[in-house]
């Protein structure tokens, strides 16, 4: 006897990966989902006494269930800076929920593991 079972199709997540490295951030968008056709564009702002430093990475890739990170940034930091980071992602075309943080001085003088912020699309 055979017996099919219906598993629901995995939705698509983006997710922006930070971890503090010395005296530095790395920064990762990934990716995860079924087979779909994803394009992002990763915007970092770096703000500080010298000016505004700006950095942009994007690309396009086919969603598989494991997590896909497909560009990894390092930016430097010193103790009067702050960061804005910026995720835009459209799946198959179509538009999808920006993920944004902002980090301050204190925020990275305070951090001291990973941090993970997500966004999920529902099918």
């Amino acid at each position: 006897m055979l017996i099919a079972l219906d598993t629901p199709p995995t939705q698509p997540v983006a997710s922006l990966e930070l971890q503090r490295l010395e005296s530095q951030w790395q920064i990762r968008p990934c990716f995860s989902g079924q087979d779909q056709h994803v394009h992002f564009e990763l915007d970092i702002e770096l703000h500080g006494r010298a000016g505004v430093s700006h950095s942009r990475q994007k690309g396009t890739l086919r969603l598989a269930s494991t997590e896909q990170c497909p560009a990894t940034n390092r930016q430097g930091w010193q103790a009067d800076q702050q960061i804005a980071i910026r995720l835009r992602w459209w799946l198959d075309g179509q538009p999808q929920a920006e993920i944004f943080r902002q980090i301050s001085a204190s925020e990275f003088n305070n951090a001291t593991e990973s941090s993970h912020q997500s966004a999920t699309t529902p099918l």
